[in-house]
Formats: C-alpha cells, structure tokens, sequence
C-alpha cells in the first residue's frame, strides 16, 4: 500500500483540492461563527442573570415595605389573581393568605353597596396598566362593610 505524498498529490484532479479548499474553508468559517455565536450567548445569559438579581432585590426590598406598613397590600399576578397578602389586609378584611390565593379581590371583597362604577373605572385602570385612586365600599370576611382607599 502506498502513503500518500506530495509528489502523488500532483496526480490529484485540480477540481477535488479545489473541492477539499473550500470545504476545508466553509469548516472554518463555520466553527469560528459557532464560537462567536457562543460567546454572544453566555454574554447574553450574564446579562440576563445580573438583571434577574437586581429585580429579585428590588422585589424583596418592595416586600419588606409591604409587609410593615399597615395598609392592606394585595399583590396579584397579570390576570388579577392574588399571589401575596400582608398583614394589613388580613386585619382590614379578615382574610388570610391561604383563603385569598388564587382569587380575584372582586370575587370576595365586593358586596351590595360596592359601587359598580367605582369597580370598572379601577378594572379600566389595571387593564391599561395605569394607577388608580378612589374610594370603594368592600366587604370583610365577617359581612361587615367598610370604606377603602385605594392607590
């Protein structure tokens, strides 16, 4: 069996080392597009990463204000379901997190001298991703009604 050698490489067709230079050259191109492609994504990812931390510390410092203040506080997820109450709403309403999780505050906290008006205008309000601010009658875990204002 015969090796290969430079010699023999001059019997080759001009068309096959044609042929083995450019792919040789596509594998190149390819691998260093591959690498800076990679790169671009673990940069990306840090950046993501350092993001997520800062709003994961912004959001315990907003937790922690909402847990000692004494208003009532509901956070709620984008479709208007409860993920979190503090203690002031607790006291205010009577209920507790485990019996709101999940719900929409309407669904508990309105009652026959709750303004419907009052209601669409702060529907209005949180579809459009804008504050509200107003007064509203709602109702406690017990029956009784009570006034709130809500911001």
């Amino acid at each position: 069996m015969a090796g290969f050698d430079a010699a023999s490489s001059r019997q080759l067709p001009w068309w096959l080392l044609l042929g083995g230079g450019l792919l040789s050259a596509l594998i190149a191109a390819a691998v260093r597009a591959l690498t800076s492609s990679r790169s671009r994504a673990i940069h990306l990812a840090e950046r993501m990463t350092n993001s997520l931390r800062r709003s994961e510390a912004e959001s315990r410092r907003l937790a922690l204000v909402a847990s000692h203040t004494s208003n009532a506080v509901i956070l709620a997820s984008a479709d208007g379901k409860i993920e979190w109450v503090n203690e002031g709403f607790t006291r205010t309403t009577g209920y507790t997190l485990a019996e709101v999780l999940g719900r929409k505050p309407g669904s508990f906290l309105q009652g026959p001298e709750t303004d419907p008006t009052v209601v669409e205008a702060m529907r209005r309000a949180v579809r459009a991703g804008e504050l509200f601010k107003g007064e509203i009658q709602n109702y406690g875990k017990s029956g009784q009604s009570y006034w709130l204002e809500i911001e």
